[in-house]
């Protein structure tokens, strides 16, 4: 079971019971679990606690029914309602904790919007509390570390030795998975630290063959295949190769997370473009081989990920068709950004004229999709770059140049 944290709402109300009328003063906390790498993210309770008084001040004792109301956002429907009974003891002078459970709230409720509640007091109808944020907290499903600025998703820890750079890890395996967060506040997410390696859930060794399993239009085999295999971001391995874009999707998937957006890979790329091609900038883009995952401190954006530009296309979230006008043949000379204003980088097809796997590495075809792949590769030289895209490509084509990163949330 991964690490939990409590986001805390305070309030304060009156009401009367009986004869007696009450203070309470009460803190809410909701606690999130993910049992598995991977899978879903799970309410496990909401905790409410405070003192009950009686008007002359003395503690209250006795039970007090409470009917907690959740919703979320803007809406005025409660999404799930509740009801708690709170016995309150002499000894405990008023003092009082529920747990108060969620099993049938929706799974979607905690979604990182504001969630909300009311509390009313069962019986004659006085609200003790009403419209408490409880989750006001942005992306906090994927909360570890709230005291610290929400630095980690949900399972993994900061690990402070890559400072300034906020990584992030969790044990996977023989090694561990790590990421690193991208931006501040609302817009921050997590992107992987490396190219991703693709591994057996089961003892985290690396595995090349995946297409028994995994087929390469995304289709696993079997529900005993779709829960062996996940990608992992990990230093010191053969990054992933000869991967389709189905195929990277579900591997993400398998890991909890997903495929990079166009706006996130320029955000987790940031500061690349002053070095990604440079003399000795470390960017693998001259050479004929991959290398292998960590080695790539000198092509690093200002946010710790390694090798965006160079080393391996990545695949990503986005498909195109009939995006261009440019009209023609495939040609290995691509078309190319303004150079004063994105570095010469390469664009490939823009009219998404793609090869297909399977048909032969001569078959060409018109209007079919392309995925997009992003950073350059080996080989590219000075047209690799943040800005460098290849639409040469259908989801289901794969090559010895083709990579991929995922990024949380999913």
């Amino acid at each position: 079971m991964t690490s939990w944290k409590t986001f805390l709402a305070r309030t304060a109300a009156a009401s009367v019971m009986g004869s007696a009328a009450l203070t309470l003063a009460v803190f809410a906390g909701i606690r999130l679990a993910n049992a598995d790498p991977g899978g879903p993210i799970t309410p496990s309770g909401l905790t409410y606690a405070g003192v009950l008084r009686t008007s002359a001040g003395t503690p209250y004792v006795g039970a007090a029914t409470l009917q907690f109301a959740l919703r979320k956002g803007s809406t005025t429907a409660p999404a799930c309602t509740v009801n708690v009974t709170a016995n309150v003891t002499a000894a405990a002078a008023g003092a009082f904790s529920v747990a108060v459970p969620l099993d049938t709230c929706p799974r979607d409720l905690f979604d990182g919007s504001t969630v909300s509640y009311d509390v009313t007091l069962v019986g004659d109808g006085t609200v003790l509390a009403q419209n408490v944020p409880i989750t006001a907290v942005p992306y906090a499903r994927f909360a570890d570390q709230v005291s610290v600025g929400n630095d980690c998703p949900v399972g993994y820890t900061v690990d402070s030795s890559a400072a300034p750079t906020i990584l992030c890890v969790r044990p996977l395996g023989v090694g561990r998975d790590e990421v690193v967060k991208v931006g501040r506040d609302a817009t921050a997410f997590w992107v992987d630290r490396y190219e991703a390696t693709v591994i057996q859930r089961s003892n985290g060794a690396r595995t090349t063959t995946i297409d028994a399993r995994l087929a390469i239009t995304g289709q696993w085999a079997t529900p005993e295949a779709r829960s062996a295999l996940l990608a992992a971001s990990r230093a010191g391995e053969v990054a992933a190769q000869n991967v389709t874009w189905f195929q990277a999707s579900e591997l993400c998937n398998a890991a909890g997370k997903r495929l990079m957006t166009r706006r996130e890979w320029f955000a987790a790329a940031s500061g690349l473009t002053a070095i990604e091609t440079a003399p000795g900038s470390g960017c693998n883009t001259g050479t004929t081989t991959p290398r292998n995952t960590g080695l790539g401190a000198m092509c690093e954006s200002i946010w710790g990920a390694q090798d965006m530009v160079g080393n391996l296309w990545e695949w990503t979230d986005e498909w195109y068709t009939g995006a261009g006008i440019l009209s023609g043949t495939l040609s290995a000379t691509p078309n190319q950004w303004p150079t004063l204003a994105y570095g010469d980088d390469g664009l490939w097809s823009l009219n998404s004229r793609v090869f297909s796997e399977g048909t032969g590495a001569s078959s060409q075809f018109n209007g079919v999709p392309a995925a997009a792949l992003r950073g350059g590769a080996t080989g590219v030289g000075t047209r690799a770059g943040v800005f460098a895209m290849n639409l040469l490509h259908a989801p289901s084509q794969r090559d010895p140049t083709f990579g991929f990163r995922c990024v949380i949330p999913r």
